[in-house]
């Protein structure tokens, strides 16, 4: 499945974009919505997606600057924006920075949006093949390699590891599997490490005997600070909200 994220301060238009069309038939999947571009650059930076629907006009953020901030780190992902009959010189300028289509406000049918995904499906699925063709010699090597270096985390994410000591374990140098990581998962040996070491301490915060401090440590972070930093990073939410979070559901 692909991701998307749907970008637009209309309330009703985001609904209706989630609800009318159907994403699962086109192998994508919404995992977040935002009302301005400020709001979707933090959920990019935490969901990844693969393909973002913007409007162009937005408070705070708008959907230009937004695609120009995220095309500074990522040129691969896809942007379809959300436009109205009066703004073709927006239009143009999306358009320059790489967009791959656009459908109009309140006019576009169902169809019509979901053949423009279904194109955006396409060029994401050839590029996948084609990066998958080029590394196929050495799929071999480097999916054991990477496995390991999986397990090393798994087996000592609450001890003071790192990428040195990770390459050390499997027989790399650094560079090599910081490399494998993000071709691999799109994600650095560090991130890949507090993602784990965060999930790890979501299921510690269910005991409510356990300080934070005591928790931070268990999952492999020396520095309480720290850790609620990367917490909120990640979640969206410090340890002490997500742990009452759990209490109210519960």
């Amino acid at each position: 499945m692909y991701r998307v994220m749907i970008v637009e301060d209309e309330k009703f238009v985001r609904i209706g974009l989630k609800s009318m069309i159907n994403w699962e038939s086109l192998h994508m999947e919404v995992v977040i919505d935002a009302k301005n571009g400020e709001e979707a650059y933090e959920y990019y930076l935490q969901y990844k997606p693969d393909i973002i629907l913007t409007d162009l006009r937005m408070p705070i953020m708008d959907g230009i600057e937004l695609i120009k901030k995220i095309r500074e780190k990522d040129k691969h992902t896809k942007f379809i924006i959300i436009t109205c009959l009066d703004e073709f010189e927006l239009v143009q300028e999306a358009l320059e920075l790489g967009v791959s289509s656009y459908i109009l406000k309140h006019s576009s049918g169902v169809e019509e949006i979901e053949n423009k995904l279904k194109n955006v499906y396409k060029e994401l699925a050839s590029k996948k093949t084609a990066d998958n063709s080029y590394k196929i010699e050495l799929d071999e090597y480097l999916h054991p390699k990477f496995n390991a270096a999986m397990d090393y985390i798994l087996e000592n994410f609450n001890k003071n590891i790192s990428l040195q000591s990770a390459a050390d374990h499997i027989g790399l140098t650094p560079n090599y599997l910081g490399r494998l990581f993000v071709e691999n998962i799109d994600e650095t040996f560090t991130d890949t490490l507090n993602r784990i070491r965060i999930e790890k301490a979501k299921e510690l915060l269910c005991n409510l005997k356990l300080p934070v401090y005591i928790i931070a440590k268990r999952v492999g972070f020396s520095n309480a600070t720290y850790f609620i930093r990367v917490f909120k990073r990640i979640i969206g939410c410090t340890p002490g909200e997500y742990r009452m979070r759990g209490m109210l559901d519960g």
